[in-house]
């Protein structure tokens, strides 16, 4: 990653910093603290003076994320998941996953029967851990589906708060990607090692890095090669095109994969402290002189038919690791 990814610290309130795999390794008020970073298979000692406010180490292209406690972990392998939730924005999106487990309509909590949420479940099978579908639903006044970060957070709380919470989300659905990252329509990505958000800009002192709202995701790496996943950061904004400013800004937080709810679903699995991970496939290529709807609604299909087998692929090696 590149080197302006080294440091967004928070001042003035208790911290707790993790290693971007999301597992503590030092806790308490601002004062200081060592940190150990893994970042692939290179590891360093990095020191973090949260009075002084300064951070350095023996390489500087490492991040750290520090947010706040409490701190949404990232998955241990040593810990069984038995209850996932799979959060998503769009019915074309969910409904091959939907068929291909099963899953039926669940009533939602009496007091989010205004919202738009619809949720089906879908006990524990051969392959996969009992699972949770949330998809944000139908705009009750427009009649088109709800996509956006105020739809998913408000999704992803409904689930947070059923009577068995889940034991990790995955915000799962469609992206954009570029050829300068490398991308192609269908490539699928893992979000790693974190969320940003790339079109909230608040330029007063201390607001920003509540806007980039860096969180981390659920380490998962171990997944990529036989899910045939690239791994990279997943930046969300609220609009579908991509703005000279946008621009600016996703060159600068390393998002190689855009799309319009991950951070939210990820600030508010932060908020309840339940691990988040991405699945994202590409429908789009932002640098293309193709334009962005034409290659959306032509991609849409075959975009989800790849997430349901992604998905699918993850969810049994999920379950077979208990």
């Amino acid at each position: 990653m590149p080197d302006h990814h080294a440091a967004r610290l928070a001042l003035g309130r208790p911290y707790e910093v993790r290693t971007l795999a999301g597992f503590a390794v030092g806790a308490g008020d601002p004062v200081a603290a060592k940190a150990a970073f893994t970042d692939a298979s290179v590891a360093v000692s990095t020191e973090v003076a949260v009075g002084g406010m300064h951070a350095h180490g023996e390489t500087p292209s490492l991040s750290l994320l520090d947010v706040g406690a409490p701190y949404a972990p990232a998955m241990p392998n040593s810990e069984p998941v038995r209850r996932v939730a799979i959060v998503m924005a769009m019915e074309a999106e969910a409904a091959p996953l939907r068929r291909a487990v099963g899953a039926q309509d669940l009533a939602s909590p009496g007091w989010a029967s205004a919202l738009p949420v619809r949720l089906a479940g879908a006990p524990a099978g051969p392959s996969w851990p009992e699972l949770v579908l949330a998809v944000n639903g139908t705009d009750p006044i427009t009649g088109i589906p709800c996509i956006g970060t105020t739809a998913a957070a408000l999704t992803t709380h409904v689930v947070l708060n059923l009577p068995e919470p889940p034991d990790l989300v995955l915000t799962v659905g469609t992206c954009g990607g570029w050829t300068r990252a490398g991308a192609s329509i269908g490539t699928t990505y893992l979000a790693w090692p974190h969320f940003s958000c790339h079109d909230r800009r608040i330029d007063l002192p201390g607001f920003q890095a509540f806007a980039d709202g860096d969180l981390p995701a659920a380490d998962l790496r171990t997944h990529a090669e036989a899910l045939g996943c690239e791994l990279g950061i997943v930046t969300t904004g609220d609009s579908l095109d991509e703005s000279p400013t946008d621009h600016d800004r996703i060159v600068d937080n390393g998002g190689v994969a855009k799309e319009m709810e991950a951070a939210a679903v990820a600030w508010v699995c932060h908020l309840h402290g339940v691990p988040v991970g991405g699945i994202k496939t590409v429908t789009d290529l932002v640098d293309s002189a193709v334009p962005t709807p034409d290659q959306f609604s032509a991609n849409l299909a075959a975009a989800s038919a790849a997430l349901e087998s992604t998905t699918l692929g993850l969810l049994s090696r999920l379950a077979d690791a208990e």
